[in-house]
């Protein structure tokens, strides 16, 4: 049901629950490039102090890193409704014989 990509998603925000995994992390993996940028390459030039902190709230600051993330969690919940709705129609199906 899930691709590969999707449970990857999952587990690694499941990780950033159960504090295995950094939030910044998370967003670094996960977030949208922009400009052929990617927010993680920002994050490392803003350590380096290759950037300003101005640059990189100007970059950044209007959450245009979250995107995909956004859009991941669009998919996945869209996933889980289809998913509902098919149990319901093999429960029917089964005679609930199905858990």
């Amino acid at each position: 049901m899930l691709s590969k990509r999707e449970r990857e998603f999952i587990e690694d925000w499941l990780r950033v629950r159960r504090e295995e995994m950094d939030e910044l992390e998370f967003y670094i993996k996960w977030g949208t490039a922009r400009h052929g940028k990617s927010f993680a390459n920002d994050v490392d030039a803003l350590k380096k102090g290759e950037i300003t902190p101005e640059q990189f709230m100007q970059r950044w600051s209007r959450g245009e890193w979250k995107i995909y993330v956004r859009q991941m969690r669009y998919r996945l919940r869209k996933k889980l409704e289809k998913a509902k709705n098919d149990l319901k129609l093999l429960r029917e199906f089964f005679g609930g014989e199905l858990p």
